[in-house]
């Protein structure tokens, strides 16, 4: 999302994910030209019910910041990879 504070979280998120470590960082494919219709923060996987370990481990560390954190099934998303998709109001 390129309007709101969507580009400001995204910006202090890979900050986070850098100095965390053990994540390999790349932009979205499409760029960050896209447009969550719902407000929110989400993790795109390809399917909710098999996605990666690691996405569960995201999930839980913002769950225990205090922001809650969607999944959403994307069947054309690389099946290891977790996507961070911002919303434009949180």
């Amino acid at each position: 999302m390129t309007n709101g504070d969507a580009p400001q979280i995204g910006e202090e998120l890979t900050k986070i994910f850098g100095e965390a470590g053990g994540f390999e960082l790349k932009p979205y494919p499409e760029g960050g030209i896209l447009s969550w219709a719902a407000p929110g923060i989400f993790l795109v996987v390809t399917d909710l019910h098999h996605s990666p370990g690691h996405a569960t481990e995201i999930q839980k560390c913002f769950f225990e910041a205090g922001r809650q954190i969607y999944g959403f099934a994307d069947a054309k998303h690389a099946p290891d990879t977790v996507t961070i998709g911002i919303g434009a109001k949180l």
